[in-house]
């Protein structure tokens, strides 16, 4: 006897709009941000931003040929039901489903490994390379994200150094505040002092201009790090929302798996252990359609609203 896979419901493949918007809100902030530390990781994101947006709008071509093909599946089933379906009829049904279903694998852990690892399967097929070609290019989007995120880490510690230093310098005595500031604010309180009239007033004013000048490079020093802290979180969110997208293909490609499973057990098999094998598949196809409409709904929502 053959086994038969007997778990008849597929893990939900819905995906959340609200999740998936505000992914895209905040990928818009990032890419918005002032900061004149952090320059080079916001122009990084706003080249990830639009791969993202490419990836959601090639995975709709996907998401479009996942739909009919659940039809296809689901009419599988209702021939290896029907009684009037001769053996080579259900035969050669079975065979065409299961050449389609291992393309549809293919081409479903190759959309997700451009998203989340960066792989890439050299040998499938030619209309696979061109369809990752088209849709990725040589990046992946989440371990860029988080190679973005490492390294703004790295600055806002830094920056936090600065600014625990620079704090510290304030409790010391003027002499050593003006010791600290750049060359050009020392020689901008020098020419200062040329102009004075009296040695005492010369030092005061010095002390004065120097602490100023000082305590405004750390208030500047202070919104920048806030800028940037706002800006880890955002980043933060994106990476753990983007995990979302993650289960659904995911479950996109346990799905196929399960099917191409089944699919190669029906073949050579007694006609009512392919019942058996069809109430399977339909158990877990019947809502494939309507999981694509969900996705493809959020997809274009986003897409729509945002630019």
């Amino acid at each position: 006897m053959t086994k038969i896979d007997d778990e008849t419901q597929a893990e939900s493949c819905i995906l959340d709009n609200k999740k998936m918007k505000m992914i895209i809100e905040k990928f818009k902030y990032c890419t918005e941000m002032k900061t004149n530390i952090a320059t080079r990781h916001v122009e990084e994101v706003k080249k990830l931003y639009e791969i993202f947006r490419n990836f959601l709008k090639d995975s709709l071509d996907f998401n479009i040929r996942l739909k009919k093909y659940s039809r296809s599946v689901l009419f599988g089933t209702e021939c290896l039901n029907d009684n009037s379906c001769t053996d080579n009829e259900n035969l050669a049904l079975l065979k065409d489903l299961l050449e389609e279903s291992k393309k549809n694998h293919g081409l479903a852990k190759e959309l997700g490994k451009r998203l989340f690892d960066g792989e890439r399967n050299g040998g499938f097929m030619g209309e696979l390379d061109e369809f990752k070609s088209k849709t990725f290019g040589d990046k992946s989007i989440m371990n860029e994200l988080i190679k973005t995120q490492n390294s703004l880490q790295v600055h806002i510690q830094d920056i936090k150094n600065k600014i625990d230093l620079d704090e510290k310098t304030l409790e010391l005595n003027e002499e050593s505040t003006l010791n600290t500031l750049s060359l050009g604010v020392r020689l901008k309180v020098a020419a200062f002092l040329d102009n004075g009239t009296g040695k005492n007033v010369h030092k005061d004013a010095v002390k004065k201009e120097g602490k100023k000048a000082f305590i405004n490079q750390l208030s500047n020093k202070k919104n920048e790090l806030i800028i940037m802290n706002l800006f880890n979180e955002d980043l933060k969110s994106i990476i753990s929302r983007i995990d979302d997208i993650k289960t659904f293909w995911k479950g996109q490609v346990k799905i196929i798996e399960c099917l191409i499973e089944n699919l190669e057990k029906s073949i050579g098999v007694e006609k009512i252990q392919r019942r058996q094998i069809a109430r399977v598949l339909e158990e877990r196809w019947k809502n494939m359609e309507s999981e694509c409409k969900g996705y493809s709904k959020a997809v274009n929502n986003i897409l729509t609203t945002t630019n």
